[in-house]
């Protein structure tokens, strides 16, 4: 009896670790009135880190990222790029962006609370993948309140001081008007809705990125550092260093159209 019960733990404690084994499933989320479906590329920090959420006769996609909400990809826990580690509420295009097509991206962006704190990123258009290891090409995201637009250009290219560069290329931060700057930060826009228009061209040579936000062109037409293993694709919700954010952001997420020729 002492054997087959030895014998029962072994296969009980084989099967546990099977389990545990099986990386947690990818979350699917698609609405109505969007064009693509996304996904959690990363596990989430929670189970109420994204759900949708009614506002009126709406459905929109909330995200929500709390102080010390670690996210799930292999890199969010280690020390990077100035922070012990990285809290994420994300999700990734369940598909790509076609290399050699112009697209346009457009959605509708709230945001709800916060955002006051050190470079909370929204959104992102990313190229990684298992075997290109691409930097993102554009991201878009507060940082002391203000929103900043960042773009992947040449590390030949000639930036101001301050600007982030690496072997995948240099994000470069677009700037705008000192008028658009001051109208354009976290306790401005916080509870409205806004539109956002992002052309991205990558039908030339060079392929370039063109952003605007309720009318006022954050970006146009820039240049774009696109490498030939690159995989683009659209990114949103919530990344940003932790420690360095102390409050709750909350972010929601709506009419999400993907058009490319």
């Amino acid at each position: 009896m002492k054997i087959e019960h030895a014998g029962l733990f072994v296969l009980l404690s084989l099967a546990m670790l099977a389990v545990m084994a099986i990386p947690a499933r990818a979350l699917d989320f698609h609405d109505a009135d969007w064009s693509h479906g996304f996904r959690s590329n990363c596990p989430l920090p929670s189970d109420t880190a994204v759900r949708f959420r009614d506002v009126g006769a709406d459905r929109k996609l909330a995200f929500t990222l709390n102080p010390g909400d670690i996210g799930g990809c292999s890199s969010d826990a280690k020390p990077r790029h100035g922070a012990r580690f990285w809290e994420r509420a994300e999700l990734k295009q369940a598909s790509t962006l076609a290399v050699g097509q112009t697209h346009r991206i457009t959605f509708e962006a709230t945001f709800a609370q916060g955002f006051r704190g050190k470079a909370e990123t929204f959104f992102q258009i990313h190229a990684w993948s298992s075997d290109c290891k691409s930097a993102p090409l554009l991201m878009l995201q507060f940082d002391k309140k203000r929103l900043k637009t960042h773009v992947l250009q040449r590390n030949s290219t000639k930036f101001k001081a301050g600007t982030s560069r690496g072997t995948k290329g240099a994000l470069a931060e677009i700037k705008t008007s000192n008028r658009a700057r001051k109208a354009l930060t976290s306790e401005a826009l916080e509870g409205g809705t806004h539109r956002f228009d992002i052309t991205f061209d990558t039908s030339h040579r060079v392929a370039r990125m063109t952003v605007q936000m309720d009318g006022v062109t954050l970006v146009r037409n820039e240049r774009v550092h696109l490498q030939r293993c690159a995989k683009p694709h659209v990114k949103f919700g919530i990344y940003r260093p932790g420690t360095q954010n102390k409050k709750t952001s909350v972010l929601l997420i709506d009419d999400v159209i993907i058009s490319s020729r």
